[in-house]
């Protein structure tokens, strides 16, 4: 542990207190980006004098002063404009030094304050400091002793200030991660009770055959169906927590490989149910190819998401659109739909991790990470999606990707169907 500076008359600071290194202070807030040297520090003394002398030396060091003549002046101008650190006499009229320390702490309870005195006791200083002052010199001091106490003041302020930063930031991580397990727990419980259901269904069903051989097949099939639309959907959630999960953790790699994104699109497509497949249309330009080097898997579940949210989103039975098109050295999917469009709030948060829309259809399921992976998948590839929308008319969302590098063909091209 390291000694105060000596000041003048041989007197040193209370040795009960915690000194650093003043060179280990300074580098630390000048470390941070913080220089020491722009903090701004209110001088309170009733000496003019006193004042003008000590703001002469700390402009010189490249702070920035203003003054009280008394505890009242001080802590109007602490109210006015609070400054980073408080040099305050201690015997004052109107108001000492321990009470100007005490209203100080009611305003911030961070804010240093150095008490300078040169006609008290000991006695005296115990007292400013117990009323929250946290450090002292005594008059006449050297100019070392006077920059050594404010940089290590302010270096602590910063510190605490970080500090306090960091726990806001772990508080939260602790109420995302409570909203995660019981966003989790909520929507994984509900198709687990169905599951739960249809098997004890199945199996009283399957025990009354038995008994009877008169219940029909289709009715078993119609339990079995039921299970298992619910175990693929969880399937989905916990396909992408991993997926997301991937996404993030540092040094992600993409399968790249040269794929046609009408190729993918198709692939999706056929993966729709009967009642979903003949709801979109999709035409394409004249372009030779629109391919990409990317991760097939991965952009085919972009293309998924896109098409099935504008499904979800819109009456049944209406259309949704694909238009793929060539422009210059981009390959563009426009998802287009005739659904209850989104308003300005909804549209700043729609890219966000576990967010959900208000508006959304009751029928709409998911943890909230669809359009989330969505656009980490895409800003992997280079790419971006955009989003124009209005309120109760539709949605458009644009998936935009640099094409594979020796197909950048000029366009643009004419629409033609495939």
């Amino acid at each position: 542990m390291g000694r105060s500076p000596t000041l003048r008359g041989g007197q040193e600071a209370l040795p009960s207190l915690d000194y650093d290194d003043p060179a280990r202070v300074v580098a630390r807030v000048r470390a941070r980006g913080e220089p020491a040297a722009a903090a701004h520090i209110l001088l309170v003394d009733d000496d003019a004098a006193v004042r003008t002398a000590i703001g002469t030396l700390l402009r010189s060091r490249g702070f920035t002063t203003s003054t009280a003549a008394d505890g009242e002046a001080a802590l109007s101008a602490v109210r006015h404009a609070l400054p980073d650190l408080v040099l305050t006499d201690v015997q004052m009229p109107r108001m000492n030094g321990a009470e100007l320390c005490q209203r100080l702490r009611e305003i911030d309870r961070e804010l240093p304050i150095i008490v300078v005195t040169g006609h008290c006791s000991m006695q005296s200083v115990v007292g400013v400091l117990r009323a929250g002052a946290e450090n002292y010199l005594f008059k006449p001091f050297e100019s070392d002793a006077l920059f050594w106490c404010v940089e290590r003041a302010l270096a602590r302020r910063a510190e605490n200030r970080e500090r306090a930063a960091l726990y806001r930031a772990l508080r939260l991580l602790e109420q995302q991660r409570d909203e995660y397990l019981g966003l989790v727990s909520h929507d994984l419980r509900n198709p687990l009770s169905s599951i739960s259901m249809c098997v004890s269904m199945l199996r009283l069903a399957i025990e009354r055959k038995a008994q009877t051989d008169a219940l029909p097949v289709a009715l078993l099939l119609k339990y079995a169906e039921r299970a298992d639309r619910n175990v693929q959907r969880m399937r989905l959630m916990l396909e992408g927590l991993s997926e997301s999960t991937s996404l993030e953790a540092p040094g992600a790699e993409l399968q790249r490989q040269a794929c046609d994104l009408r190729g993918l699109i198709a692939n999706v497509v056929d993966s729709l149910d009967d009642a979903h497949a003949p709801r979109i249309t999709l035409a394409t330009d004249e372009a030779p190819a629109h391919e990409v080097l990317g991760d097939a898997a991965r952009l085919e579940r972009v293309i998924a998401n896109l098409l099935s949210n504008a499904l979800e989103y819109s009456p049944p039975g209406s259309p949704v659109a694909a238009r793929l098109t060539r422009r210059g050295s981009n390959v563009e999917l426009e998802v287009i739909d005739r659904g209850i469009g989104l308003n300005p709030e909804n549209m700043a948060m729609l890219f966000t991790k576990y967010y959900r829309g208000a508006d959304g259809p009751s029928r709409a399921g998911g943890l909230g990470l669809g359009l989330y992976i969505a656009q980490r998948i895409v800003e992997a590839h280079g790419g971006r999606i955009e989003v124009a929308s209005e309120l109760g008319k539709g949605s458009t969302f644009r998936l935009i990707l640099p094409c594979r590098p020796d197909e950048r063909a000029p366009g643009p091209y004419s629409y033609a169907r495939p």
